[in-house]
């Protein structure tokens, strides 16, 4: 990150992590501060009130707090067909929750959803890129995937992935020198 002057997108995982670890025994935010690194935390949640455990305990703990934080509520986990966000009404008031939204410039206080995909599972449980996916890359242990799911995950990459960052304050995002990806029109 230093040397070659990168951004880098870490991450750290939900639940009790390795990283999360590291986290609690290490003072990294004020090191990588020192180092003229910006640190950003996404946290990634889902519906689930335990989804917010690991910030809580980060947050009770004064660790790894680097005051540039977004939320990303992940639509992806909702069951087909669930479109409103209410699902995550709970989550969203826990005090964790609350705590980590301090971008008081966005309506949403810096809390964003990520738009749904059916079929997300698949290409998450395959530990591939989206990418790859789209591209119908054979994966060990899995069955090659269906034309139409691919189908769909490229129209979510390539338009509704692109939508959801252009809703994100820029200096938030890793940088980007060709810029923010466009949405692509499949019309």
């Amino acid at each position: 990150m230093v040397k070659r002057q990168k951004d880098v997108i870490l991450d750290i995982g939900g639940g009790w992590t390795a990283f999360h670890e590291i986290i609690n025994s290490t003072p990294l935010v004020p090191q990588l501060s020192k180092l003229g690194i910006k640190v950003v935390v996404v946290y990634m949640l889902g519906t689930e009130l335990a989804d917010a455990d690991y910030l809580q305990d980060l947050q009770e703990k004064r660790r790894f707090l680097p005051g540039h934080s977004i939320i990303v509520m992940n639509r992806g986990l909702l069951p087909l067909g669930y479109t409103n966000n209410s699902h995550f009404d709970k989550i969203r008031q826990t005090p964790a929750v609350m705590n980590a939204t301090v971008d008081a410039s966005d309506d949403d206080g810096g809390i964003y959803f990520l738009p749904e995909l059916d079929g997300m599972d698949e290409i998450t449980d395959r530990r591939m890129s989206y990418a790859d996916f789209i591209d119908d890359k054979n994966v060990e242990g899995h069955p090659p995937s269906g034309l139409f799911d691919r189908m769909r995950a490229e129209v979510w990459f390539h338009r509704s992935f692109p939508e959801f960052l252009a809703q994100i304050d820029p200096s938030l995002l890793p940088d980007m020198p060709k810029g923010l990806p466009v949405p692509k029109d499949f019309e």
